[in-house]
């Protein structure tokens, strides 16, 4: 009886070891999931506000593009009102998600200026930085869950994001020296201007008929000869563009050329008002026009603004604002024809239907029927178009177009073409805006 007096009696001992055993476990198996379920919340959310940031970083890049201010000469970029504006972009584009399912407050999004420079290489390209929090200093920390139990209630999360617009003409990384990328082009318009700048003579274009000219864009390295904006640079600079008739310099001469819509008087109407159907680069051939055979095309012209009437009095086109002397932002106001019905009589519109991407040809005045080389792109915003009859002032039939350049682009002597884009150093801009706009830092961060 004894030995079995023991045995009962060591039961309650092991039963309580049991309990202690339990309850270690427990506290692991809490541990873990708040390892795995909170550490996997934080993950998602710092995910949703990477996107979050990088979407308002791009939208902020933009208005550089949009402004005028990424054809070199950034410092122009530096001015109050073009930060203010992509200030204002970017944190609008920032709010428009969400982090773990709460929408993200203004007070929760920060913007700063790193400067110019291709990843710190200085090259001119204005860069944006977007930070997104969701943190206790703007009262929306990262709730946690098990991890309560250990005294951790919330965390912080920050990211942040830097863009910049890429204008290759730089020199990548930071040179200078046009060593960058060149360009493929989308949404194209089907016009060709000459190398020609009538109002920066020097260095001298031998190109360029009709006078003393100089280059817009230097053809051997793809440089922006007079970055900055006007008078002393070319962004904002006034051009008038004549059909190639005798009598006008070739700095003044637009050509019609094909950029995959075809060679017909249809298909240049066509290819006005909407995209070519495919992306050109620095250093191909389209075909140009006989542009003999078209007739009057200021009607043409005017849908692809969509102005009901020739000449500077608005007639439903959208309008520019133009700061000359000083910095950008040039902003757009729709007009009474702008196809957006929520943007017409609107200021600050971000796109028009008037800004438009054309190639830069080297100068020399091209041969109806043979090629034209593109030597670089020349981003338009077109105020208006006259067509001038016969008569006193008009030697011959002629379709003017008045247009403020925004930004320029050369292709240096790199020839790449769109089939490859992404390789051989070739990069795409996107429509209107023609340069890119890019990410080129992501950084993540947290308490």
């Amino acid at each position: 009886m004894r030995r079995s007096e023991k045995q009962f009696d060591s039961r309650p001992g092991a039963r309580g070891m049991t309990l202690v055993l339990v309850a270690i476990g427990m506290v692991v198996i809490l541990g873990v999931c708040a390892l795995a379920i909170d550490l996997a919340s934080l993950y998602v959310a710092r995910n949703e506000a990477q996107r979050a940031a990088d979407a308002g970083a791009l939208a902020g890049a933009e208005v550089y593009v949009e402004a005028g201010c990424s054809t070199l000469g950034s410092s122009n970029c530096t001015s109050t009102d073009v930060q203010t504006l992509a200030t204002n972009r970017a944190v609008a584009a920032a709010i428009q998600n969400s982090i773990a399912g709460v929408a993200i407050p203004s007070a929760c999004v920060s913007v700063t200026f790193p400067g110019e420079g291709d990843e710190g290489g200085g090259n001119g390209n204005p860069q944006i930085t977007v930070k997104v929090s969701r943190a206790t200093s703007c009262n929306n920390p990262m709730p946690t869950f098990f991890a309560k139990i250990f005294g951790i209630a919330s965390r912080d999360i920050s990211v942040t994001a830097t863009a910049e617009a890429y204008n290759p003409s730089s020199g990548d990384p930071g040179k200078g020296d046009g060593s960058g990328p060149t360009i493929c082009a989308a949404c194209l318009k089907p016009l060709a201007v000459p190398n020609c700048d009538s109002v920066h003579t020097s260095p001298s274009n031998s190109a360029c008929s009709g006078g003393t000219f100089g280059y817009f864009v230097d053809p051997t390295n793809g440089i922006v000869e007079h970055p900055g904006t006007s008078p002393a640079g070319v962004v904002g600079q006034q051009w008038m563009l004549h059909r190639p008739i005798s009598g006008t310099p070739e700095s003044s001469r637009w050509y019609p050329i094909d950029v995959g819509c075809g060679t017909t008087s249809s298909a240049f109407g066509q290819c006005l008002t909407q995209c070519a159907p495919q992306s050109w680069a620095c250093g191909q051939t389209p075909l140009n026009f006989d542009i003999s055979s078209f007739g009057v095309l200021d009607s043409t012209l005017n849908s692809m603004i969509h102005a009901n009437s020739d000449g500077p009095t608005l007639d439903g086109q959208d309008s520019i604002v133009l700061n000359l002397g000083g910095n950008p932002p040039y902003t757009f106001t729709g007009g009474s024809n702008n196809p957006n019905s929520a943007m017409r009589g609107v200021q600050n519109i971000t796109t028009s239907d008037s800004l438009i991407t054309v190639a830069i040809y080297n100068g020399t005045a091209p041969v109806p029927g043979n090629g034209v080389m593109i030597v670089g792109y020349i981003q338009l915003f077109v105020q208006y178009v006259q067509h001038c009859t016969v008569g006193p002032g008009c030697a011959v039939d002629d379709d003017f177009i008045t247009a403020t350049i925004l930004n320029v682009a050369g292709c240096g002597s790199s020839v790449a073409t769109c089939a490859t884009s992404g390789q051989n150093g070739t990069v795409t801009g996107g429509g209107a805006g023609m340069l890119p706009v890019r990410l080129i830092q992501r950084q993540a961060g947290g308490g």
